[in-house]
């Protein structure tokens, strides 16, 4: 359990129900969700974090204080397979950056190709994605898995 400033405290449930319950609220609102996981950690999505990697995660992210920046891979991963979760629920599309960005990016890990974890699990395989920016300068690879994965 983590306790915040002002004494209420956190657990990855807890996190997990409100962020989850958050997304579901607006899923009617909206036409799809977006994700910038490429700028802060790359595309390589683990769809299997481990939930002691993710609580060390969101006890970073807490323990950092404001301005909130989540960089921690884990953390991160378990964020985008929640939102792809429930863009699933709602057939909503997941939208994700990919390729060229602004300079905190690394250009390496925003390659579409990364994404080969999340497009080959069976739990997503009814998902669809957008690859935004034409994946530039990976428009190959952003073509190659639109031939080769429907969701895509």
């Amino acid at each position: 359990m983590l306790k915040l400033p002002g004494g209420s405290s956190w657990t990855l449930d807890v996190f997990t129900e409100a962020f989850v319950g958050k997304l579901k609220s607006f899923a009617d609102k909206i036409f799809g969700l977006k994700s910038i996981a490429a700028y802060r950690s790359g595309l390589e999505i683990s769809t299997h974090v481990t939930r002691k990697d993710v609580e060390e995660g969101l006890s970073e992210v807490i323990q950092a204080g404001k301005p909130v920046r989540i960089s921690n891979k884990s953390f991160i991963d378990y964020i985008f397979t929640r939102s792809l979760e429930v863009a699933l629920l709602f057939d909503l599309p997941m939208q994700i950056h990919t390729g060229f960005s602004d300079k905190d990016l690394d250009l390496r890990l925003s390659n579409p190709l990364h994404l080969r974890a999340v497009l080959e699990a069976k739990r997503f395989s009814k998902s669809r994605i957008v690859l935004l920016h034409a994946s530039y300068p990976f428009s190959k690879e952003a073509s190659y898995l639109a031939s080769v994965y429907p969701q895509v």
